[in-house]
């Protein structure tokens, strides 16, 4: 039982104050007012504010494509990914793994530094009197700011369980008399699809 609180005791304090406490401090806050007294007025403007309304939906309507443009591009990087030599597929994991790191402050400052309005992008752009269509700010923007870091991420979670397909299991599937629809629909999606919804 001590042995089991050493081991669990710190991670479950770390759970507490980076998840929980800030968490329960933020629904405490909900119900407050300015003045500190009891309120409903927050979430009254949620319901009734368009301004609200239009933020939930564009950070759904970002969240959703580019979580469908990474997992397409994912589910093909990292089934090529398990076709490569060994050499080739060891610098592309590293190269995955330092990519799906670099997310949060870290990645929206380097965007804005390269694409934003006074971005090294931009200068060359004016320099060179070009024309400069894409705004880091936009739809397109913020959906390539997701993807940048969702990507690797998503290979890197797809990789190791396509890496551990079995061969023999299309070889039986056919003897079986299975198409590759079949085999695709009954073997591959069941074994990837925990995976998937993770990424």
């Amino acid at each position: 039982m001590i042995n089991r609180l050493k081991i669990y005791g710190p991670f479950a304090l770390l759970i507490i104050l980076v998840l929980l406490l800030p968490l329960i401090v933020m629904i405490i806050s909900s119900f407050q007012a300015i003045n500190g007294g009891f309120t409903l007025s927050n979430y009254h403007q949620i319901m009734t504010n368009q301004y609200y309304h239009q933020a939930i939906f564009n950070s759904l309507k970002i969240s959703f494509i580019a979580s469908i443009c990474s997992l397409v591009v994912a589910v093909a990087g990292a089934w090529a990914l398990t076709h490569l030599k060994e050499e080739t597929k060891n610098t592309l994991i590293t190269i995955f793994n330092m990519s799906s790191s670099f997310a949060g402050v870290p990645l929206a400052f380097s965007l804005i530094i390269l694409f934003g309005n006074a971005g090294v992008v931009k200068a060359i752009a004016t320099a060179l009197h070009l024309t400069n269509h894409f705004n880091i700010y936009s739809l397109t923007g913020l959906t390539f700011s997701y993807t940048f870091f969702e990507i690797p991420l998503g290979i890197m979670f797809l990789f190791p369980v396509l890496e551990d397909l079995n061969p023999d299991w299309k070889e039986a599937s056919q003897v079986l008399g299975a198409n590759q629809a079949f085999f695709l629909r009954k073997v591959i999606i069941p074994i990837i699809l925990p995976n998937l919804g993770s990424v």
